[in-house]
């Protein structure tokens, strides 16, 4: 695959949810890096930016593709979290108590009429990894 150009980014990342979901066994198991991932619980107080506080309505999981310069490269992204993903049982949402999954895909580019700039495929194992595990998968292409 060749590399993107400079006017596209690709960002992909791995969401779960679930009122009785704590993401904490799952994060090590799939071996994130600080960083690179948001974790909470239901009930949990979180502070905005702003200092504001709030409380978690579900527990929750995102996990971005670590981004090293990876962002014109989605192949890597990809295959980035498929390796974590391959991480989890089959059954992990019942493992986990999560009531659902995504992997999300944005792609972001500055001209809306790009033809083949941008194309790229889903690697065949990350989409087994998907459907083995019953995760869906969320495309979003934005100008």
């Amino acid at each position: 695959m060749r590399r993107l150009s400079t006017r596209y980014e690709v960002k992909i990342r791995f969401m779960a949810w679930g009122d009785l979901f704590d993401p904490a066994e799952m994060v090590a198991v799939m071996d994130l890096e600080p960083g690179w991932f948001t974790a909470r619980r239901k009930g949990e107080v979180m502070h905005r930016p702003s200092g504001e506080s709030y409380t978690s309505k579900t527990g929750m999981l995102s996990a971005l593709a670590k981004s090293d310069g990876i962002e014109f490269e989605p192949e890597r992204q990809f295959a980035y979290l498929t390796a974590r993903l391959a991480r989890l049982p089959g059954d992990f949402k019942k493992v986990y108590k999560v009531q659902r999954a995504e992997l999300q895909v944005y792609v972001y580019h500055d001209e809306c009429r790009a033809v083949g700039e941008w194309d790229f495929t889903i690697p065949d194992d990350c989409m087994a990894a998907l459907c083995e595990r019953g995760i869906q998968l969320n495309l979003t292409v934005m100008p």
